[in-house]
């Protein structure tokens, strides 16, 4: 990155800014219009114009289906979506086929160029991370039922989503080959099971890479059917031969104006033009065909390359070839391609026979090339021994090959075509027809063998389920020290949490949570995070990589949740997710009906041993549910903490009464109330006649050396650093706000949030000096308040704010920052720390006062600290709680 701070700066907010147009992205890919893609199978560079368009020859007459087909692909960014296409297209013949698949973020993130504008029913979701992966694999993989899985190539992204979906849809599982995938790595042996758990959670890093692959080989052979791109890969695996077919309709000579496509490429008619597509590579002989043309010394022959380079310096490298006659043409979508080649007079596509992925890979483009009757040169590697002697290619090395162009371009000068040849062999063996057929028969071997034991793959299920979870639980997991024995038997809570953010932010809850388990009388935990239902995980599915959004990481931490995976010896958390229409299962599990939540609450507690006589629970309002809970299950006492007001939210008056009936119906069921501050006491005395007033408090950062490196979200940020952390949505004062970032552009804003739901940060986001994190987790929270100089709160004065005792002021408090805020309500403990402003001109003179005298750790300090942290205060809750157990 560049070490300019503006561009830094302008780079971090694009990123976070980027998150919207990045899902709108995601959807246009898979909403593509059938108009749009019949303007690209025009081939503005092959059809003649005086030919019907090549829908209408493509067309096929209505068929009956035998079922729903999920082609799966390990990458949908880069070349493994090739092979998948391939598959899709065949399966269309008989089937209805959709291609499902990530977008991992190291390949680019974004669909694969040739594919982009073509009418396909596909799912890309995106994946930087093997966590981002398990999570949407698991809910991608029970959307829908599917009569057929086609798993192409076997990696462990497409391994895994591929079996997902066999398991929840009970169908037949094909795996395709199309590669030695271990020869693309350095230790190219199968790996055992216990070789792969040796190797940790570190694996899982990025799970297409070498150990899980290696281990994957061995899941080959236990699936219904397999199918293989070549001879070589069935020799060593089996299966039936289906090759990268082409469909011969669209992929026809005589569709294509071959003297207008070689115009519309600047490429003469008495050239002998040699027509490279595809990713030029070293081991894809370019170099040598370059060689061949410079010692030949003809200007005719002519290498026209199209395709980008993966390192665009590497097209520096043809300068030396002074004379050939090399031209560059970008990346082009796959609609395209029978155009371009239609300009050909050959197709080079040379292997290194030393290269041990040529050992068992058969490039696509033959079928390509061959469909439209043009030569191929070939290298006599493995897989092509039988194209080659079938006709299909010429074979050629580095010695042969000038000698080799020298003589087809004297045959087309000589009026010679091989081309009607060319094409019966790709009618043949390479064509959509009969490669239908042989796909048929692989799908015919599936279903009679599915239905059967799968121990391997639901080893590696099982396995990526556990590490998935311990890699989640390393920032959500909550647990407490073993309690010292008491005379007294401990006593249970079942926690109940309004909403699904349990751990992100270390809100209230995830306090009272923490230092109950610091309680020697308190046993064990339950933590409900709100229920869930299946169209939400859908709502929130594509929004996983957005770090300017919440939406991500709750979807990640409560799918973890749902498999129990953050578990710990005293707190257990749960999540019901209830199934629908749109969904009735996942990951192997039935999903229940939503009305099933209060029964399956009282399942969970009696599973893990917690006792309703000897079992408090705790609740957070609004918790929909709680009263039919609480009538179902005789409690020893029932709490509530009232965290705020949400009738104070602009919201629907229908939606509003709801609320207010659910606080009603709650807090009636409640011995004992709390709240953290007075207005919220005072506005719930008609549903609850005490309330007990514990305000929020300061969790005891461990104190932190300065760092000596800036914090990774604020690298290139200088000058006085001004923070804020939290939502950003309706309670900040946006003018205000912005009056003060105008005012002084030599401050460096930071604000430190999620950005859903909010315009107004994206238009803040414009000034230079705003610098946007994203969401910041709270296990991150107190190192990047430390790079603060002052924190502030600029929220606003109104019905909301009245009715909220900003749990942010006591984080700034223990992290040791001056503080400066807007004039808010309840700061109660915390006034004495605050400055405090009614305007903007105010807000800056309180934040040039902050940073003259920044804040020092001093007696009244440190005392203030002690009284108010959140051992303080649970304690206090606590010293209400034992005598209302006794008495309930």
């Amino acid at each position: 990155m560049s070490s300019d701070p503006a561009t830094q700066r302008l780079t971090r907010n694009l990123m976070v800014l980027a998150d919207a147009l990045a899902k709108a992205t995601r959807e246009r890919i898979a909403l593509e219009t059938e108009a749009t893609a019949m303007r690209r199978q025009l081939v503005q560079l092959g059809a003649s114009a005086d030919r019907a368009p090549l829908t209408e020859a493509a067309a096929q007459p209505a068929r009956t289906r035998r079922g729903r087909a999920a082609v799966v692909s390990w990458d949908l960014a880069h070349n493994p979506a090739g092979r998948a296409y391939a598959l899709y297209d065949l399966l269309s013949v008989d089937w209805e086929p959709q291609l499902i698949g990530p977008l991992w973020s190291r390949f680019g993130g974004a669909l694969w160029p040739p594919l982009e504008g073509m009418a396909l029913d596909m799912r890309a979701f995106p994946a930087k991370g093997f966590e981002d992966f398990f999570t949407l694999a698991a809910l991608e993989a029970s959307r829908t039922r599917f009569d057929l899985v086609h798993v192409c190539k076997p990696r462990f992204p497409s391994l895994l989503l591929g079996y997902l979906i066999k398991r929840h849809s009970d169908c037949p599982m094909i795996v395709d080959v199309d590669d030695h995938e271990l020869a693309f790595f350095e230790d190219r042996t199968p790996a055992s099971f216990e070789e792969l758990l040796a190797g940790g959670t570190a694996a899982f890093d990025e799970p297409y890479e070498a150990l899980l692959t290696r281990a994957c080989e061995a899941l080959i052979g236990e699936a219904d059917a397999v199918t293989v791109s070549n001879v070589a890969l069935r020799d060593r695996f089996g299966g039936h031969i289906v090759r990268h077919a082409r469909d011969e309709t669209v992929f026809d000579p005589a569709r294509y104006d071959a003297p207008r496509a070689r115009a519309a490429m600047g490429i003469a008619e008495d050239e002998f033009a040699l027509m490279f597509v595809g990713t030029p590579r070293a081991h894809k002989g370019l170099g040598d065909i370059a060689a061949a043309l410079d010692a030949i010394g003809d200007a005719r022959i002519t290498l026209n390359i199209v395709g980008d380079f993966p390192d665009p310096n590497q097209v520096q490298a043809f300068a030396r070839y002074t004379q050939a006659t090399i031209r560059f043409f970008p990346n082009a979508p796959f609609g395209d391609l029978a155009g371009i080649l239609a300009a050909a007079d050959a197709v080079p596509i040379l292997q290194d026979p030393s290269d041990p992925i040529a050992a068992f890979q058969i490039p696509a483009k033959i079928s390509d090339a061959t469909a439209l009757g043009k030569p191929v040169l070939t290298t006599a590697v493995p897989p092509l021994r039988d194209v080659i002697a079938a006709g299909g290619a010429i074979a050629v090395t580095p010695e042969t090959l000038a000698e080799t162009l020298r003589g087809l371009a004297a045959a087309k000068r000589a009026g010679h075509s091989d081309a009607p040849a060319i094409r019966r062999f790709f009618l043949g063996e390479l064509s959509k027809s009969v490669n239908a057929t042989r796909l048929a028969r692989a799908i015919d071997e599936a279903q009679a063998a599915s239905g059967g034991a799968y121990p391997q793959f639901e080893r590696m299920a099982a396995l990526a389920a556990e590490t998935f979870g311990a890699r989640v639980a390393a920032t959500a997991a909550m647990d407490g020290p073993a309690p010292s024995p008491t005379s007294g038997e401990r006593i249970d809570v079942a926690f109940f949490w309004k909403q699904n953010d349990t751990g992100l932010y270390g809100r209230r809850s995830d306090m009272v949570v923490k230092h109950l388990l610091q309680s020697p009388r308190i046993g064990r935990v339950m933590l409900f995070d709100a229920p869930m239902t299946s169209q939400q995980l859908i709502a929130a599915e594509n929004e996983l990589l957005s770090n300017s959004s919440q939406n991500g990481l709750v979807l990640r931490n409560s799918m973890a949740r749902w498999l129990g995976a953050l578990d710990t010896d005293r707190c257990k958390q749960r999540l019901f997710i209830a199934g629908d229409a749109s969904r009735t299962a996942l990951y192997g599990r039935d999903l229940p009906a939503a009305e099933r939540y209060p029964e399956w609450v009282a399942a969970e507690l009696a599973a893990a041993g917690f006792a309703p006589e000897r079992t408090i629970a705790w609740v957070c309002p609004v918790v929909w549910d709680f009263a039919a809970i609480a009538d179902a299950i005789p409690f020893a006492l029932r709490v509530a903490d009232l965290i705020d007001d949400q009738r104070a939210w602009q919201a629907a008056p229908k939606y509003l009464e709801r609320v207010d009936a659910a606080y009603r119906e709650t807090l009636a069921r409640c011995e004992l109330v709390f709240t953290n501050c007075d207005p919220v006491a005072d506005a719930f005395r008609d549903h609850a006649p005490q309330v007990h007033v514990v305000p929020n408090g300061a969790e005891l950062f461990a104190a932190g050396d300065t760092p000596a490196a800036p914090h990774p979200l604020l690298a290139g940020v200088s000058g006085p650093i001004i923070g804020y952390v939290g939502n950003l949505r309706d309670r900040i004062d946006w003018p205000l706000l912005a009056q003060v970032v105008r005012a002084r552009p030599q401050w460096s804003f930071v604000l430190a949030g999620s950005t859903h739901d909010s315009p107004q940060s994206i238009e803040l986001a414009d000034f230079p000096n705003v610098h946007l994190t994203g969401v910041v987790e709270y296990a991150g929270l107190p190192a990047l308040l430390r790079a603060f100089d002052v924190a502030i709160m600029p929220h606003e004065r109104n019905a909301l704010t009245a009715r909220m005792n900003p749990l942010k002021i006591y984080n700034y408090f223990s992290a040791g920052l001056p503080i400066v805020s807007s004039d808010v309500a309840n700061l109660d403990e915390m006034t004495p720390f605050v400055r405090v402003a009614t305007n903007a001109e105010d807000f800056i003179a309180a934040i040039e006062a902050a940073l003259a005298a920044p804040a020092t750790v001093d007696p009244a300090r440190a005392a203030t600290l002690a009284a108010i942290s959140w051992q303080a205060r649970v304690t206090a809750m606590l010293d209400r709680v034992w005598p209302a157990l006794a008495s309930a």
